[in-house]
């Protein structure tokens, strides 16, 4: 009795590693969707952004300030002609920076650089140009 209940455990000790083995190349089948596209769209553009920047420098800041101030009201007026939707400009940025100059190894205040960065959407294209020579010519 004791060799069957030896052959027993052997015979069932020697099949556990064949049920621990991963499942054999093409196993089981799985449920598999594989799909791939590729499209193009060619069309015209039907809205441009321009971003307008005004800068000033001074040797004080708020003086650099008022004349960046002034510069950008100039521009926005000349905008406000365009009659622009009200969402369609916006603010990107509003900076005052110092400026040095450095000599054997030592900086001086130069000034203050103010600037003021928009963006204009424009819905009609064709206006680009007009729009671009409008803010340049108020300063920008």
């Amino acid at each position: 009795m004791r060799t069957t209940i030896l052959i027993a455990v052997l015979a069932a000790a020697s099949s556990l590693p064949a049920l621990a083995q991963p499942p054999p190349p093409g196993g089981p089948p799985r449920d598999v969707v594989v799909s791939s596209g590729q499209g193009l769209v060619k069309r015209a553009p039907d809205q441009v952004f321009v971003t307008v920047a005004a800068e000033a420098r001074s040797r004080q800041p708020r003086e650099a300030q008022q004349q960046n101030a002034t510069v950008m009201t100039a521009v926005r007026a000349r905008l406000a002609a365009f009659a622009l939707a009200e969402d369609a400009i916006r603010t990107l940025s509003v900076d005052m920076q110092p400026e040095f100059d450095w000599a054997n190894g030592k900086q001086t205040l130069r000034g203050y650089l103010a600037s003021n960065v928009i963006d204009v959407r424009l819905d009609d294209v064709a206006r680009v140009g007009e729009v671009v020579d409008a803010v340049v010519a108020a300063g920008a």
